[in-house]
């Protein structure tokens, strides 16, 4: 699947060597808050990919760092977040940088670390949907494409062409699975339902709110009375 659905003259374009070894800094949500009932998430599951990968990587939790650090100085935290990844860029020295949903990171920020370092890769991956018949698909291609030039690569679970606002240097990738997460193996088992079907309203809610639907539930009644 792979190979039929990668572009590999794209590839080359990032001279990437496989044996080489990265110095990332990898910011996202990594929901060190809540007692680990958001553990399982996207971040998580690509932070363990670059490790098995062999690469050096750091990870800031943007979103732990707001949380914490909110205070009449700082109201929002945002300035605090700043202010640590120019500083952990400054002992780390990193290869690359990769942001993960990470909204809170200023353009100014990225923008003195390129200045500290020419050859500084920076790079983002985004799940939600971005066609434009997905929901809050304007919302989600403002937050895309906040930073402009100042990114070298994007990759997303939209098909790139499909994109209304174009994003240059898009590639896509599917949603990403972990082989210390995703153990089950149901399909090595005869199961007594074919499908399991989960949803709630909001990231790993685990509930429904009272009082909302959404089209999701308009799909399943249909899939499950036809």
């Amino acid at each position: 699947m792979r190979d039929s659905h990668v572009e590999k003259e794209k590839i080359n374009l990032f001279n990437i060597s496989k044996k080489a070894i990265f110095k990332i800094i990898h910011i996202t949500n990594f929901n060190q808050r809540f007692d680990g009932r958001l553990h399982y998430n996207t971040g998580k599951r690509l932070q363990n990919g670059f490790v098995r990968l062999g690469h050096n990587v750091l990870a800031i939790s943007d979103r732990d760092i707001i949380s914490r650090n909110k205070s009449i100085n700082d109201f929002d935290g945002k300035k605090t977040l700043q202010k640590t990844i120019i500083d952990t860029y400054g002992n780390f020295k990193a290869d690359c940088i990769i942001l993960g949903h990470a909204d809170s990171v200023d353009s100014e920020t990225l923008y003195k670390l390129k200045n500290l370092n020419k050859n500084l890769r920076v790079t983002q991956w985004f799940l939600d949907p971005l066609g434009k018949y997905g929901p809050d698909y304007i919302k989600n291609n403002e937050r895309i494409n906040k930073h402009g030039n100042l990114l070298d690569s994007t990759f997303v679970t939209t098909d790139p062409d499909s994109i209304t606002k174009k994003i240059n240097n898009s590639f896509y990738i599917p949603n990403p699975s972990d082989q210390s997460f995703e153990i089950l193996k149901n399909y090595e088992s005869d199961c007594e339902n074919d499908l399991f079907f989960a949803m709630s309203h909001g990231v790993h809610r685990g509930t429904l709110k009272q009082g909302k639907s959404d089209d999701r539930e308009i799909f399943i009644n249909k899939f499950v009375s036809s």
